[in-house]
Order: C-alpha cells, then structure tokens, then sequence
C-alpha cells in the first residue's frame, strides 16, 4: 500500500513540476512579449521625434529675379548655423560654398544671389542647419534643385 502511495505522490509530483514548467515557460513568454513591445513603443517614440524634427525647419526654394533665389524657413523652429552650398559650375568642378548665417526664424528667408552660372541642369543649393544654439549639436541637411 505505501508503495502506491509512493506511486501516486510521484505522479502527483511530476504533474505539478509539468505545471510549474508550463506556468514558467508562459511568464518567460510573456515577459519577452511586454519586451518587444517596449522595444516597439521605444522606437516609435523615436521616429515620431524624428519625425517632428525634421518638420521643425523645412525650406523652400523660390526665385527672386533671374540670378537670385530666396530660402525660406516654413517650419515653425528657428534654424541655426545654416551652411549653404551651391553645385559646381561644371561636371567635376568644386561645390561652391557660402558665408554662413546665424539663424533664420521660422516663415523668414535667406537671400542667395548671383547664382546665374550655378542654375543649369542638375543644379542644386545644398542647405544644412542644426535645430539649437549648441555648436557641437547634430546637424541637418537637404538639397534642393535649382529647376
């Protein structure tokens, strides 16, 4: 007789350590879930601020006269330590670059003119900016076609 309860304890004892086994496996898996999904959530979060970053200063091109273009901050930040360059005058020549300016508000421009040798097919203004004061900040950068 204690032999079968023997018996029966053992089985009772492996049927629980299954259980156990189960119940660890299904919180191992439900915490590599809550993981993912805050990695997930981490990421988004990240590419909706970048995103809004690069909204912050979006710039538009327009001419003034033949010869001149105006850059004009449509974004609602203020951009700072704005470079601008110009494409080479010819195939393999040098990109012509110009004097920086210290920030231009948002819906106020940056005037470049005599740019008549520059506007040819292929043509582009290259602009680059940091969105804050600091000087060692990241910076940002587009180009844009000059026709």
């Amino acid at each position: 007789m204690s032999a079968a309860v023997a018996l029966v304890a053992v089985g009772v004892s492996l049927v629980a350590l299954r259980w156990a086994k189960r119940s660890a496996d299904a919180a191992q898996a439900s915490a590599e879930a809550a993981r993912i999904s805050a990695d997930v959530a981490q990421r988004d979060e990240a590419r909706q601020l970048e995103d809004a970053a690069e909204r912050a200063v979006t710039w538009e091109l327009q001419w003034e006269d033949s010869d001149s273009i105006v850059l004009r901050n449509r974004g609602p930040q203020v951009a700072y330590n704005i470079a601008t360059a110009l494409s080479p005058i010819y195939p393999g020549g040098n990109t012509v670059h110009l004097p920086d300016v210290d920030e231009v508000l948002p819906t106020a421009t940056l005037s470049v003119p005599s740019i008549g040798p520059h506007d040819r097919p292929g043509g582009w203004v290259r602009l680059s900016w940091r969105l804050t004061e600091d000087p060692d900040g990241p910076r940002r950068e587009t180009r844009l076609p000059l026709r």
